[in-house]
């Protein structure tokens, strides 16, 4: 006699004579190994915690030789946690009930709100060894349910052993130190359980370009599986929220929103206020729905990270599209004005079509890369392309600050390239199918956002924008 039942992370398998706990496969790669428990030898079971819609539940099962095994169950499963707690009961007392081929189905969870009407999510930051993105030195995350923070934690972990050193440049920022993570577990068992942690919710970091890039190199240094995320920025977010800041740091976004923020650069500080700071916008917004509908709300898709790339999060292509361009659907009454306004809108789609062009042409000359540039400037070394559209600035303008980082510019995406950066565009261009094709041939592309290149080369669209007069 034989029962299944699923807790958060493990199957788990109920005989007479054993509790056999197996983690799910990507913990199993992760090098989560099977566990077992003698039922003879169960003193104690203990629910600890109740699952709730928003809360994890917890048992914990103690052993004659003193060991505590905890399980936890995912928030929703109240029922699923009561029914292992019965069938554990049952083996005990040496019955339980028969399996048949076609199982009876578990029983329903509790009532939850559907995800498209609750702001579920996970606000996620990194920190840094060195200057390679990959050297993870803390993880921290916050768990937000229903539009509320429910929880939150933090992991030390000592960096992939090919990106262990630790730039005194970068301690001084976040204070750890390799002596801080000598006793640490490795990143690859920390990644296992962070991802544990998540379970699915979408990921929000602040910058997520570099914490999802971040997670990915680290992933691929250590040899651990790469994670599978759906994930949001909430720099990216702020700025599309227009909140008259001076910046959009999370210093100065948290004293906007009022948030007690201390410890910057402290991970589970710095993706606590990453979390407020989202609840901030939504609440500004008058928005009430899920957090993938907060970023269509701003008309933005969420980016993803997986095996074979991370694509950034990028504005919807409907949201470049100007009036011009989307006034071709008109009411029949419209059709009677006569042969005049047919022939203005056709001017105006042109000359938009025309400006269109005009912005995302790429300039003849290619400037030199700066042989006395910074090493630590972030765009040193990248072999860099531009698609689409990046107004307010002159791709000229932008091509000689990223010559200056001692960044390498090219006209087409090739198998040097390094990072695409990505303005708007009224669909995918054939640069960015070109980078896609390269990645999924395993070539390792970072795809940016205009505002994420803006960023590394220290310029700030609306300042240009402001200067501009009304005409």
């Amino acid at each position: 006699m034989t029962a299944h039942i699923r807790a958060h992370g493990v199957e788990l398998e109920i005989t007479l004579q054993h509790l056999i706990m197996r983690p799910t496969v990507l913990l199993a790669a992760l090098g989560q190994e099977a566990r077992s428990l003698d039922i003879a030898e169960i003193t104690t079971v203990e629910l600890s915690e109740q699952a709730t819609a928003f809360q994890h539940g917890t048992v914990r099962i103690h052993s004659a030789q003193g060991t505590i095994t905890e399980l936890t169950f995912s928030p929703g499963t109240a029922q699923r946690q009561q029914r292992f707690l019965d069938l554990l009961q049952q083996a005990q007392m040496g019955s339980l009930p028969d399996e048949h081929p076609d199982p009876e189905p578990e029983p329903q969870e509790e009532p939850q709100r559907e995800e498209e009407h609750e702001l579920n999510f996970a606000a996620l930051d990194v920190e840094t060894a060195n200057s390679d993105w990959g050297s993870i030195c803390q993880i921290g995350v916050a768990i937000v349910r229903a539009g509320v923070v429910v929880d939150k934690r933090s992991w030390l972990c000592q960096p992939p052993a090919s990106l262990s050193y630790f730039d005194p440049m970068n301690t001084a920022i976040h204070h750890i130190t390799a002596e801080t993570v000598v006793d640490e577990p490795p990143f690859a068992q920390v990644l296992g359980e962070v991802v544990e942690y998540i379970g699915d919710l979408i990921v929000i970091a602040h910058n997520a370009q570099f914490d999802m890039t971040a997670l990915r190199r680290a992933a691929q240094a250590a040899g651990a599986p790469i994670p599978t995320l759906a994930f949001g920025c909430s720099l990216t977010l702020s700025r599309a929220a227009h909140l008259g800041v001076e910046n959009h740091k999370l210093p100065t976004l948290a004293q906007f929103f009022q948030i007690d923020f201390h410890d910057h650069h402290d991970a589970c500080a710095d993706a606590l206020a990453c979390a407020e700071i989202v609840l901030g916008i939504a609440q500004k917004a008058h928005y009430e729905g899920s957090i993938r509908g907060l970023y269509e709300h701003f008309h933005f898709n969420l980016g993803s990270l997986n095996a074979d790339r991370v694509y950034p999060v990028l504005k919807q292509p409907s949201a470049y599209i100007t009036d011009d361009a989307t006034s071709n659907a008109h009411s029949a009454d419209d059709s009677t004005a006569g042969s005049r306004v047919g022939k203005e809108k056709h001017e105006n789609n042109s000359r938009h079509n025309r400006n269109k062009w005009e912005k995302a042409a790429t300039p003849e000359i290619i400037p030199q890369p700066n042989e006395h540039a910074d090493p630590q400037a972030p765009l040193f070394g990248q072999c860099i392309t531009l698609t689409g559209d990046f107004s307010p600035f002159d791709k000229a303008v932008l091509w000689e600050k990223i010559a200056y980082q001692g960044g390498i510019i090219a006209k087409n995406v090739t198998k040097k390239t390094t990072l695409l950066a990505i303005g708007a565009w009224e669909s995918i261009t054939t640069k960015q199918k070109r980078a896609e094709e390269l990645i999924g041939k395993g070539q390792d592309i970072t795809m940016w956002t205009s505002r994420e290149l803006f960023d590394a080369l220290g310029l700030d669209p609306t300042q240009i924008e402001e200067e501009q007069p009304p005409f």
